[in-house]
């Protein structure tokens, strides 16, 4: 009885952590002085960017990352307001240049 405890919770926890991965994405920043991680809740269950860097050199640019719409739409730009990375100026402006296409 003790063995199928055992086992009923360690397939809950790995349920409960894969449950996790699917709804959020963990995002981090290890630039500057400061290293920087914060939960954002996914607006669909997937594993699609679960794990974001905001280095810059990975992608080039804020608004490269900024142009991956899942992440803007889940609220990335907030993040990135809030971290102090952009201003709000410089987020309308950003993301006005991706919804033009540029």
């Amino acid at each position: 009885m003790g063995k199928k405890i055992t086992q009923f919770i360690i397939v809950a926890l790995v349920c409960g952590l894969a449950y996790f991965l699917l709804s959020n994405h963990i995002i981090f920043y290890t630039g500057g002085e400061e290293k920087k991680v914060t939960l954002l809740k996914k607006s669909t269950l997937t594993l699609n960017d679960t794990f974001v860097s905001l280095e810059t050199g990975e992608y080039g640019s804020f608004e490269t990352i900024l142009k991956n719409g899942t992440l803007r739409e889940d609220g990335l730009g907030a993040i990135l307001v809030e971290w102090e990375l952009l201003t709000d100026e410089e987020l309308a402006k950003t993301e006005q240049k991706i919804d033009a296409g540029e």
